[in-house]
């Protein structure tokens, strides 16, 4: 097993008064780690922690065998980020914005417009570089914000929801880049509310819901064998509490609870719990699950 390049030992976060983040344990090693979801889970809260923007109320951090905050600025100068929310600068054309992002690295002015054509021209971004950057699709901003992200030649990726607002091509045509960057090398940290995207490009899952942990180790565990016969349940028996859910989850040769599973939803998750016809469990929306399971707490 590979060592964890990513170690965090019950971290816990506070904003507004609001503890976000409630005793967070994970120790993660894959090439491409999935940071899953709903809206609110506490996930641009916990990037926020990893690269030293937001100091935790207690617990320990090391990304890169790094410690957080403590080396934070070591940690910025060795990653790419792709925030959620900030975007390409008015202004300027998409190769400017790249070409600013490199400056701001640390580059000179020539070496960054080298590399800000080289990161564009592996995203496939042609011509369009040079138009004016406030009339690029959706699609167009997040590679631009990508080649942002790359134009330095970082050794990891963390990139925050950057299938927001893409149609299904677009999403399809950015995540199979990500994967083609995963593949040169890059390790990535995916954060994203889309199970569906985490599961098809990463090999590792953090799976938080409401600053809580659901999940933590690796995706052929959550996704294959017992895991596949739809975890957690869209609905289960109340006699058994999300802890118990959890534990299961997290051990392999144990026995699911007893499920029934209702309502199929269109995830690549495949549901075939013992309780459950085929005919009506094909499908099995997971993340949902996770949700339902949590508010009848």
């Amino acid at each position: 097993m590979s060592q964890a390049w990513i170690d965090i030992h019950d971290l816990r976060l506070e904003r507004g008064g609001r503890l976000v983040l409630q005793g967070v344990n994970a120790s993660l090693s894959g090439a491409a780690i999935g940071l899953v979801g709903a809206n609110g889970a506490g996930k641009s809260t916990l990037i926020g922690a990893l690269l030293g923007v937001l100091k935790p109320s207690s617990g320990s951090i090391r990304v890169l065998d790094l410690e957080i905050p403590a080396r934070a600025m070591d940690l910025r100068a060795r990653a790419g980020v792709m925030a959620e929310q900030a975007g390409v600068f008015p202004g300027g054309s998409g190769v400017d914005a790249v070409v600013f992002a490199g400056m701001l690295s640390g580059l000179s002015r020539r070496e960054s417009l080298r590399r800000s054509h080289r990161a564009l021209d592996a995203l496939d971004v042609g011509e369009e570089r040079y138009r004016p950057a406030s009339g690029y699709s959706t699609g167009m901003k997040q590679r631009t914000k990508l080649a942002m992200s790359l134009v330095h030649d970082p050794e990891i990726l963390i990139l925050d929801e950057p299938t927001v607002g893409l149609d299904p091509m677009g999403r399809t045509q950015l995540l199979r880049l990500i994967r083609d960057l995963r593949d040169q090398g890059r390790r990535i940290l995916l954060s994203t509310h889309v199970l569906q995207d985490a599961e098809a490009v990463c090999d590792e899952m953090l799976l938080l819901q409401g600053g809580v942990v659901a999940f933590s180790g690796g995706v052929r565990r959550l996704l294959g064998g017992k895991m596949g016969a739809c975890w957690p349940p869209a609905r289960v028996s109340t006699r058994h509490s999300r802890a118990e859910w959890v534990s299961w989850g997290s051990a392999t040769s144990a026995e699911p609870p007893s499920v029934s599973c209702f309502a199929p939803a269109p995830t690549a998750i495949s549901c075939r719990s013992g309780n459950s016809p085929p005919s009506a469990a094909s499908r099995c929306g997971f993340w949902d699950a996770i949700i339902r399971r949590s508010k009848k707490q």
